[in-house]
């Protein structure tokens, strides 16, 4: 029986054979690749147009369930992705590896070696070919031999004819031996090669990736990235945009019936069960009151008339840290309420450049949007 070539002392540790395997690894990704890709698109795309063409109510829902798939979505796909790259690695030796020591025993026969181990492993998906060639292997030493031993019978037949009787048979023999000469079908174990062919058709120059072939595959993953990440990440900023609006119409009119029910604001949002708060950024929400009862009626801690504070405890800002527009005019009255936005950092004026990106009522509640659109 051939020696196996996978085991014992032939312990090849890499993951991409030759440039066959290699290809077939390439082609299998990539199609995974452009199949996940379009599922994300099929889970993400009814999401972006709605919020981006929907109404109010739809874009606040579409911000709600686009941030929850981006949260829950990419981990999943990412696990996916990887489960899916080992499984056709692992394919591809199972497939293209015995394919490519298939080859090695074509190679081998070829060059009249008709000793060439075929035996695949057990875990190799073309049992019955593999068998199917070591059988014709063990034909072929079968059959030449026969056919070597049959000229050799031949020959001594002919010497024994008079000299210059059947000179041509005896160039024929003489040509039929030589051919069949170049096939090796006795040998002894110590005889046979040490080297497998395996490992001589696995020569650096025809292994691994080539660099056109890593080039080519980062050409188009950069192409795809370039193309998809920007509108990922404006759909995403959109997402956190339209989430944190929401919160704050949402918090605003809990905050405002507190003031018209006790005659004072909350001092806190703490004390409307909003102590754990977070906008879509992960900062928790600014929240001060401002010097003025509740409607400016000029309420204060527990409905006295002549106080000016309108938040519980006494907790309020004074009309100097309020907001301001670009003409430096407080924008509410009442309460400040916003989201530091994407850059988590913030300073009184909506014209600096570190608010442009909050998330700001303004107008006592008429305005609620992007500092910069204010």
């Amino acid at each position: 029986m051939p020696p196996r070539l996978w085991g014992g002392g032939d312990r090849r540790r890499r993951l991409i054979i030759n440039r066959v395997q290699t290809r077939y690894v390439l082609v299998q990704l990539a199609w995974a690749a452009a199949i996940l890709a379009a599922f994300a698109g099929v889970v993400f795309g009814p999401t972006v147009y709605a919020l981006f063409a929907g109404s109010g109510a739809q874009q606040l829902r579409a911000a709600a369930l686009f941030l929850d798939l981006h949260a829950r979505f990419w981990p999943a796909l990412v696990a996916l992705a990887a489960a899916l790259a080992a499984l056709i690695v692992l394919q591809s030796h199972r497939i293209i590896g015995p394919l490519v020591r298939f080859k090695a025993v074509f190679e081998g026969v070829t060059r009249g070696d008709l000793w060439v181990p075929s035996k695949i492993r057990s875990a190799d998906y073309p049992q019955d070919e593999g068998r199917a060639l070591e059988a014709m292997l063990v034909s072929l030493r079968q059959r030449i031999g026969d056919a070597q031993r049959a000229v050799s019978a031949a020959d001594t037949a002919l010497r024994q004819l008079p000299p210059g009787v059947g000179a041509d048979i005896h160039l024929a023999i003489g040509q039929l031996r030589q051919s069949l000469q170049a096939y090796e079908v006795e040998r002894s174990p110590a005889e046979r090669p040490a080297d497998s062919p395996i490992r001589r058709s696995v020569a650096p120059a025809d292994a691994g990736f080539t660099l056109i072939e890593i080039l080519l595959v980062t050409g188009v993953v950069g192409l795809l990235a370039a193309i998809a990440i920007p509108g990922y990440e404006a759909a995403l900023d959109k997402a956190r945009v339209t989430r944190a609006v929401g919160d704050i119409r949402s918090i605003q009119s809990e905050l405002q019936s507190h003031g018209f029910a006790n005659g004072c604001y909350p001092a806190t949002l703490a004390d409307i069960g909003y102590a754990s708060l977070r906008d879509p950024w992960g900062s928790p929400y600014v929240y001060g009151v401002l010097e003025g009862a509740p409607g400016g009626g000029g309420r204060g801690r527990g409905g006295g008339g002549g106080a000016t504070c309108a938040a519980c405890r006494g907790s309020c800002l004074g009309r100097g840290q309020a907001r301001k527009d670009r003409n430096l005019v407080p924008i509410n009255s009442d309460f400040d309420f916003y989201s530091r936005g994407k850059d988590r950092q913030s300073v009184g004026p909506l014209a600096a450049r570190a608010s442009l990106d909050d998330v700001v009522r303004a107008s006592d509640g008429g305005f609620i949007g992007l500092g910069r659109d204010y």
